[in-house]
Order: structure tokens, then C-alpha cells, then sequence
């Protein structure tokens, strides 16, 4: 009920598709940057009416810290008409990916002081490109060009950001995504196995944001 779509309650506003999704993603967004929800209403039908006629505060009028681009995103999942939204949750991935781009290459402009920043970025962007190539695995150039992105990624971490105990292990996977390039990465018999390596890429990047936290 409190991450509905529009279309949910009302016909009006087309049937629902991905682009509800979108929109249920964006109130999560929401909740988890402000810790409220986008509209202010102790009771469900008045939260209702809301959803169909009121207008979402601004993220930023609760958290201003958060930045414009972050506050851009999160209010366009949450438009009421499905086709002002992203179109679905792959199109809103890519408009993350790509501001988690511009800051990871706006901190590495910086002084070595935003390097915690810039592991945070490079970990998230690693993943999440690699999570993008498994959910592309049935469109070869789509699932290589996430491969090739993850690979980009990997090896900034490598060479720029990984302490010596754990580069055997930043190494190997280096080593697998450029095998799943020279390879093809659709055979489904890898699937499984892709996704136990996703495993240990995300505990990878745990640890390796832990190690910088202590510094």
C-alpha cells in the first residue's frame, strides 16, 4: 500500500507495467535517504489521495546534503504519469550508473583525500555492471559491454586502490571477467557459476571499503 504506483489505485493513470516498479523503487529511494515517505499521512486513504494528487516533497527539503542529481533521479521514478518516469528498472540503472560515473571521475580529479569516495564509487560501479551482464545474459553485446565496463572498474581497483593482501584476490577477478569477454558469456551452463562469482565480488568490495574506513 505505501509503495504503490498511481496506477495502482487508479485506472486513470494507465495500466501497470515496469514503470511501476520504477515508481516503487523511487519510494524506497526515498525512505532510505530521508527515513520518511514522500508524502506526509498517518491514515491509508488519506495516503492514497496523495499519491493521486499531491505532489512529492522535495528529497531535498529533508536532506539537503543529498545532492541534486541523487534528488533529480529519485523524483522522476516518483512522477504520477508512467511515461514521464524511467521507463523501466534497466533504464533507471543507467542513469545511476551514470552519475555514479561522473562521481567516481570528479573524485579521482581531487586530491588523494576522496580516495575513500573514489573506492566506494569504483566497488559500486564494478557491481554494478556485473549484475547488469548476468541480467543481460540473453543479449550477447549487452552482457559484453557490461563485462568490458566491470573490467574497466576491476582494474582500477587493482592498480590504483588495493592494498598488497588482497591483490591475488582482486587479480583473479580481473582474470575471470577477462575470460567471460574472450568467451561467450550467454551459455547458460555459466549463469551459476556467474553468480557465485558476483558473491565474492561483493565481498570483496566489503572488505576492501572496510580496510579504508580505519584509515
Amino acid at each position: 500500500m505505501w509503495y504503490s504506483a498511481p496506477e495502482q489505485f487508479s485506472s486513470s493513470f494507465g495500466a501497470v507495467g515496469e514503470h511501476t516498479d520504477v515508481y516503487q523503487l523511487g519510494v524506497v529511494f526515498y525512505e532510505l535517504l530521508t527515513g520518511e515517505l514522500p508524502y506526509s499521512a498517518e491514515e491509508e486513504a488519506e495516503y492514497m489521495h496523495a499519491v493521486l494528487y499531491e505532489e512529492p516533497r522535495p528529497l531535498r527539503e529533508l536532506k539537503p546534503e543529498v545532492s541534486e542529481q541523487v534528488e533529480a533521479i529519485v523524483m522522476r521514478c516518483l512522477e504520477k504519469l508512467p511515461e514521464k518516469r524511467y521507463k523501466n528498472a534497466g533504464e533507471l540503472r543507467e542513469a545511476l550508473a551514470n552519475y555514479l560515473g561522473v562521481e567516481y571521475s570528479t573524485r579521482l580529479s581531487r586530491s588523494r583525500k576522496d580516495v575513500r569516495s573514489s573506492v566506494f564509487y569504483c566497488g559500486e560501479l564494478l557491481l554494478l555492471h556485473l549484475r547488469e551482464a548476468r541480467n543481460n545474459a540473453t543479449n550477447r553485446e549487452r552482457a559484453l559491454e557490461h563485462f568490458r565496463e566491470a573490467y574497466k572498474f576491476a582494474t582500477d581497483i587493482l592498480e590504483k586502490y588495493c592494498p598488497e593482501k588482497m591483490k591475488k584476490r582482486n587479480e583473479k577477478i580481473c582474470n575471470y571477467i577477462k575470460w567471460k569477454l574472450e568467451e561467450d558469456p550467454i551459455l547458460p551452463k555459466s549463469l551459476e557459476v556467474l553468480e557465485e562469482f558476483i558473491a565474492d565480488v561483493e565481498d570483496f568490495v566489503h572488505k576492501l571499503r572496510l580496510g579504508f574506513e580505519r584509515v
